[in-house]
């Protein structure tokens, strides 16, 4: 009798090992189920985030190309429809609007722009120089472009301003400052320029004519000497501005000049 009974419990024993088994290889299963679930959903959280930055991007190019193909039209239409009679200056041939705004030769990066007083444009590019640009009667343009063989400190102009004499200033990425009299250019740096190589900005002051240069390690200020005979280049002067004059960095990115009282 004790043996049947033993027997039983190993019996018993034996069929319980099997469902043991498969609720342990249900748990698993559903864990990995769940864990390929989450898996598959995140894969599809990024897809779906790629996609939208995608058309994101897109939208953006989109939107730059419409307002490009706008302003384009718009300014043809204004030049096409300028009244001879109205108080602006003589209309612009749409021929010479369309040569300024399709020109090519000026470089693939342009930083700057002045005009003389001789009304000539001067585009100052990124590695390719500085580029003057004379507009002609019949509209078309004739350009000249001045690189270091020319007398440039270095081929990055990325400030440009034109002074009372009539000179083009130009400002260097890492040699202060070159100056255009007409025939030649003169480099100012460091050492009896403005004070830093870097120049970010430069502007003519309107009251009397002295340029000021925004530079890397302050602001600079160059005058003429001034005489009875008007304006002489015999005796430069430069003063300089840094924060122990008081400006609160010396780095200076922008000039204005107020209303003179």
């Amino acid at each position: 009798m004790s043996d049947w009974r033993g027997y039983r419990k190993h019996l018993a024993r034996f069929h319980n090992l099997p469902r043991k088994r498969l609720t342990i290889h249900k748990t698993v299963k559903t864990r990995v189920t769940g864990c390929l679930k989450d898996f598959q959903m995140e894969q599809n959280k990024q897809h779906s985030n790629r996609a939208s930055l995608v058309l994101l991007i897109l939208l953006g190019m989109l939107s730059v190309l419409l307002g490009w193909w706008f302003w384009t039209h718009r300014s043809e239409s204004h030049v096409a429809t300028a009244k001879p009679n109205s108080k602006a200056t003589a209309p612009v041939p749409a021929a010479r609007v369309i040569r300024w705004r399709l020109l090519e030769g000026c470089g693939r990066f342009l930083t700057s722009l002045t005009r003389d007083h001789a009304g000539n444009i001067w585009v100052g590019t990124e590695d390719e120089g500085v580029f003057r640009c004379t507009v002609q009667t019949n509209g078309e343009a004739q350009v000249t472009q001045f690189t270091t063989k020319d007398g440039l400190g270095d081929n990055n102009a990325y400030a440009m301003t034109c002074d009372r004499l009539g000179r083009v200033w130009v400002g260097h990425l890492n040699h202060g400052v070159s100056v255009f009299n007409g025939e030649t250019w003169r480099n100012y740096d460091v050492t009896d320029g403005p004070l830093g190589e870097r120049v970010f900005c430069m502007a003519t002051c309107p009251t009397d004519s002295d340029v000021w240069i925004g530079t890397s390690a302050g602001l600079a200020r160059y005058s003429p000497s001034k005489n009875i005979l008007g304006y002489s280049l015999a005796k430069e002067r430069w003063r300089y501005y840094t924060r122990a004059d008081g400006l609160p960095s010396d780095q200076i990115s922008a000039i204005a000049f107020d209303k003179p009282r």
